[in-house]
């Protein structure tokens, strides 16, 4: 899905409701950096996007509530008979959204082919 159909669907009368003007206004100011992202919606959760560079397993999750925005970096990797996973958060107001979402993708780096 691309920015565009995200924006919409958090405009639908089953998300408006619940955070999803919030949400609007988030990705809308963040729209530059969004577009080039694959954006997918969470199976557990109809109100969080993941966002994720392609060719890279890592992600970004997002989730919103009235004043405020969680980003959370995950990533895992094998490591012998494990495998591993980390996670970083990021919460702040509304209107810092785009500062933590730039300093979240600079931690994914560039897409790989």
């Amino acid at each position: 899905m691309d920015i565009d159909g995200a924006i919409d669907r958090f405009r639908s009368p089953l998300l408006a409701g619940l955070y999803g003007e919030a949400m609007v206004s988030v990705l809308e100011h963040c729209r530059d950096l969004l577009a080039p992202l694959n954006v997918r919606w969470n199976t557990a959760s109809h109100g969080v996007l993941v966002l994720s560079k392609p060719g890279d397993p890592r992600a970004i999750r997002v989730h919103i509530d009235s004043t405020m925005v969680d980003f959370a970096l995950h990533e895992n990797w094998e490591d012998g008979a494990f495998l591993r996973t980390r996670e970083e958060r990021i919460r702040c107001a509304i209107g810092d959204a785009r500062a933590a979402l730039v300093e979240l993708l600079n931690r994914l780096g560039p897409a790989k082919a």
